[in-house]
């Protein structure tokens, strides 16, 4: 089983119900071949009161990474799943589009952070 590793640092614990948002941190998203690539973005953790998180991460891929069309694509797609925290799912969907901007957002069940 292939693991991507969505943050790549030690996020702070958010023991609550909110937000947190780590500026130019590092993230991982998955390449259209199955490979991965890890560049600086902006990471939002967001828990709910049921324990359950979701982690988004923007981030512009390095040139070399740019696909020649917007792609979308998920654990259906890859068969990766998405790690952060104490926890990994197979709950994630990535944007990458032709320039080079990627967003995944990773769904955590209960005690990722």
């Amino acid at each position: 089983m292939q693991l991507l590793l969505l943050v790549l640092l030690a996020l702070p614990v958010v023991a609550r119900a909110g937000a947190m948002v780590v500026l130019d941190a590092p993230c991982g998203v998955v390449l259209p071949d199955g490979g991965s690539v890890t560049a600086q973005g902006h990471v939002v953790v967001t828990n709910f009161d049921d324990g359950c998180s979701v982690v988004t991460c923007h981030m512009r891929l390095p040139v070399p990474y740019w696909p020649r069309r917007a792609m979308q694509l998920d654990y259906g797609s890859t068969g990766v799943q998405c790690g952060a925290g104490r926890n990994s799912t197979v709950d994630w969907q990535e944007t990458i589009t032709a320039a080079g901007m990627a967003t995944l957002v990773c769904r955590l069940g209960h005690g990722a952070f």
